[in-house]
């Protein structure tokens, strides 16, 4: 039986067989993170991708292993394929990766002059926006582009962010006010509708089809997965880790955040940190089903996850 998986985050998506022979297959989950470097956990055994930076995003696509980060060894955006590096720009950072048929896209930024220019890679080439800013999700959905993330605009002399989402190219403002910092964190497409995981002026919001829809009065939503009828979104509140399913939350085990949420068949993975020892550091751990898993013992942070 196929099952087509997508995600997102930041945003992720993949094709892969869940019954082999009649017997349910048993699935691999991937974790982007840094833990002293940059690293890379499957199902939960962790492979060192640099000495330095982090690992912030991972897509598996056939039999191949795409991650994007960032590293102080060769200073800039990152992306690894089967472990292998290859350095996109001189500076700048890489925050996620999305694989459609044979085109590889990274969404992230580079540096020029001191300011942050959105930056989407395509097979390594980059495509710069005009506006000063990051982009932190990418998401292919047949011939269209979606990159979420944020531009800096100045109002009154003052720099603030503004949720935006560029399709193709093209720009989209999602903030609800030109003078309050906004960012979109990660964007999702299924079927004809586009979602948008960040926060605002009135807290972490969902914006579908660019209209927002307020989770919370505070807090942030870094990361959206929708799958049939059900949109899950993980984030942080001031109590902590927190999943949204169809706008409901859900408190997860510890202080801490959920960056990044996959769904598989029944299983919702959801990755993220959690603080311990009253905060005075924090290890990379995996929700399944509301049950964590610790991937470090001592200091470490996932930021996506990834299930085939």
């Amino acid at each position: 039986m196929q099952i087509l998986c997508l995600t997102a985050i930041l945003t992720l998506a993949a094709c892969s067989d869940n019954e082999e022979n009649g017997t349910p297959k048993e699935r691999d989950v991937y974790v982007a993170g840094g833990a002293s470097g940059a690293v890379l956990w499957k199902n939960g055994v962790a492979q060192k991708l640099s000495e330095t930076g982090s690992a912030r995003s991972v897509f598996v696509s056939g039999n191949d292993v795409y991650v994007a980060g960032n590293t102080d060894d060769t200073p800039g955006p990152t992306l690894w394929k089967n472990g292998v590096a290859q350095q996109l720009s001189d500076g700048g950072r890489a925050y996620s990766v999305f694989v459609s048929g044979n085109d590889v896209y990274v969404a992230g930024y580079v540096s020029e002059d001191y300011e942050h220019i959105p930056t989407l890679w395509k097979n390594g080439v980059a495509q710069k926006f005009s506006s000063r800013g990051i982009t932190y999700s990418v998401f292919v959905s047949g011939s269209n582009v979606y990159v979420a993330g944020g531009k800096y605009q100045d109002f009154q002399h003052s720099n603030y962010s503004v949720a935006t989402l560029w399709k193709n190219g093209v720009e989209q403002n999602l903030s609800i006010s030109v003078n309050r910092n906004s960012w979109a964190y990660s964007v999702f497409v299924a079927g004809s509708d586009v979602y948008v995981a960040g926060y605002s002026e009135v807290g972490a919001v969902l914006w579908k089809n660019g209209v927002a829809q307020k989770l919370a009065d505070g807090g942030t939503a870094y990361s959206v997965f929708v799958s049939g009828s059900n949109v899950y979104v993980a984030g942080q509140l001031e109590s902590g880790a927190v999943l949204w399913k169809n706008g409901v939350v859900q408190k997860l085990s510890g202080d801490g955040i959920a960056r990044s949420v996959f769904v598989s068949g029944n299983d919702v993975y959801v990755a993220g940190r959690v603080e311990v020892d009253g905060g005075l550091y924090g290890i990379a751990v995996l929700w399944k089903n509301g049950v964590r898993q610790n991937l470090t013992d001592r200091s470490g942070s996932a930021y996506s996850v990834f299930v085939k």
